[in-house]
């Protein structure tokens, strides 16, 4: 039997909320074979985040080389990166064993504006993996760093999607969050078009996890052969979905319930 299988590189939520125990959670439910590499353990909960573990380049090398030699994947996303010595090593990996279908969502700048790492760590994620991604899915704090525009409305939501694509970027997801207002609205741009996606803004605290989830479910499609516009408007309705039955899961913010989803 034959199944599609997607690789999360990404980081470990001991709340599973978030990081790479959510993304497998949701390439099961979304019918994909789910594998997963590494890049750092976290001690956190639903309220605090209080250590980042690292791991090393040899021993993330040895975790990815050991898996992609044997499984290849038929797509990847790489979620949180905070140690710019592994950057080389994904970027060459996925050149060796000719990885396509790569879903960029390295986590770049917090909810709050501060950048995570360092502005060369960001650098060097823009010039190494961005054009080997087939799609980015940054917030506007990150697609502002990104781009160099102080993003305010829409329009410089399309030149900073421009500016992204013009960087190696095949398609760009921008997500609007951060806009305020009744609707959730959401940008993507193919590199020639830009598309808009509005759905009713979901009132709720618990949203632990939503945008790993988003870009999880992005990979779970494009592994099984859909575009990535389709995609993204796949996996927004999925992430839509598990805000509308979040869960009041500890003490802090709960996470999306991407199990109430019925592909």
């Amino acid at each position: 039997m034959k199944i599609p299988v997607a690789l999360s590189i990404a980081g470990v939520d001991p709340s599973g909320g978030a990081g790479i125990f959510a993304d497998i959670k949701v390439f099961s439910i979304l019918g994909v074979y789910g594998t997963g590499v590494i890049t750092s353990i976290t001690s956190q909960n639903t309220y605090e985040l209080n250590q980042i573990k690292y791991l090393d380049r040899k021993f993330f090398k040895k975790q990815l080389y050991t898996l992609l030699k044997d499984i290849k994947p038929d797509s990847v996303k790489i979620g949180m990166i905070a140690n710019a010595d592994l950057i080389d090593t994904v970027r060459q990996s996925f050149i060796e064993y000719s990885i396509k279908k790569i879903v960029l969502d390295t986590v770049m700048i917090s909810k709050q504006g501060r950048i995570i790492g360092s502005k060369k760590l960001v650098k060097k994620i823009v010039s190494e993996l961005l054009p080997l991604a087939d799609i980015i899915t940054p917030n506007i704090p990150e697609a502002s760093f990104i781009s160099g525009i102080n993003i305010k409305n829409k329009v410089d939501i399309l030149k900073a999607a421009e500016i992204i694509c013009a960087k190696g970027a095949k398609n760009v997801l921008i997500k609007g969050g951060h806009l305020e207002g009744f609707w959730s609205l959401d940008f993507f741009f193919d590199g020639n078009k830009m598309r808009v996606f509005k759905n009713k803004r979901i009132k709720t605290k618990n949203t632990h996890g939503s945008g790993c989830v988003l870009s999880s479910a992005i990979s779970s499609f494009m592994a099984k052969g859909f575009s990535p516009e389709v995609s993204v408007k796949k996996a927004i309705r999925f992430v839509n979905i598990s805000i509308k039955n979040s869960l009041d899961i500890g003490r802090g913010f709960g996470p999306v319930n991407v199990l109430s989803v019925h592909r």
